[in-house]
C-alpha cells in the first residue's frame, strides 16, 4: 500500500450544524464525542477526524463504512481492527486535521505556528535540540518542526506521552532519516515513516464538501 498524506483546512464560515448529519457515518463512540464538546469548532474538527480515516479506508476498498471497527492499542493508539495491515496516524490543532496511513506502522503530528515563548523548552527538548533552537533564524518555524516531529515519533511508537520528550532528539540519525516536515497554510506538519521517501512531504488536501460528497451520493 502507498503511503497517503491527507491535509483537512477548517473553511471560513463554515457552521458545525450544516455538517452535522454526517454523525449517521461515524462510531457511536465518536458521536458521543462530538456531543461533549461545547464549542462548533472542536465538534467539526472531532467529526472530520474520523470521516477523513474513514473516507480514505472506504475509498481504498480496505472496508465497507458500515463494517469498519477501530480500537486502540494499550496507550490510546487507534488501529483498524479489520485489517492489521492498514496503520494510520491523524493529528488535529485549531482549525487542520492532519492524517497518514501506510503499510507499515507511521506517525503524524500537526501544529499552527503561533508564536510563542520558549521559556519551557528545557522540559521537552533535549541538548542539542535546545542548542539547535537557540541558534536558529526563525526560532518559530524551528521550534514547530522539533515539536512536530517529537509527536510524530511518539505517534509512531504508539506510546504518546507515556514517553518522556527528553528521552530521545529528533537529530539522532536512526530517527531523523525517517522524519519529513513541511509547511502548510502556517501550519506545521511532521510525518515519521519507515519507508524511505524522496523529497518534500505532498499531501492530498480534501475539504469538508468532498467528504460530504463521499459519504452521501
Amino acid at each position: 500500500m502507498k503511503l497517503s498524506v491527507l491535509l483537512w483546512f477548517s473553511e471560513n464560515n463554515t457552521r458545525f450544524s450544516e455538517y452535522a448529519a454526517l454523525m449517521q457515518f461515524v462510531s457511536p463512540e465518536r458521536v458521543k464525542k462530538i456531543n461533549s464538546y461545547i464549542n462548533e469548532k472542536d465538534k467539526m474538527l472531532s467529526l472530520m477526524a474520523e470521516l477523513t480515516a474513514r473516507y480514505d479506508i472506504c475509498r481504498k476498498g480496505i472496508a465497507g463504512n458500515k463494517s469498519i471497527r477501530f480500537s486502540c492499542g494499550a496507550y490510546g493508539k487507534p488501529f483498524l481492527e479489520n485489517n492489521k495491515d492498514y496503520h494510520f496516524s491523524y493529528s488535529h490543532t485549531d482549525g487542520c486535521i492532519a492524517f497518514a496511513c501506510d503499510s507499515s506502522e507511521t506517525g503524524i503530528d500537526v501544529e499552527l505556528c503561533r508564536q510563542t515563548e520558549f521559556d519551557f523548552t528545557e522540559y521537552v527538548l533535549t541538548s542539542d535540540e535546545t542548542e539547535y533552537l537557540k541558534k536558529s533564524s526563525d526560532k518559530t518555524s524551528d521550534f514547530y518542526r522539533i515539536w512536530t516531529s517529537k509527536e510524530a515519533y511518539l505517534k509512531y511508537l504508539g506510546v504518546g506521552m507515556y514517553k518522556k520528550m527528553t528521552s530521545f532528539s529528533i537529530f539522532d540519525e536512526a530517527i531523523s532519516k525517517h522524519m519529513h516536515t513541511g509547511y502548510f497554510n502556517e501550519y506545521a506538519v511532521s510525518l515519521y515513516t519507515e519507508k524511505n521517501i524522496s523529497g518534500k512531504i505532498e499531501p492530498e488536501i480534501i475539504t469538508s464538501d468532498k467528504i460530504r460528497r463521499f459519504f452521501t451520493e
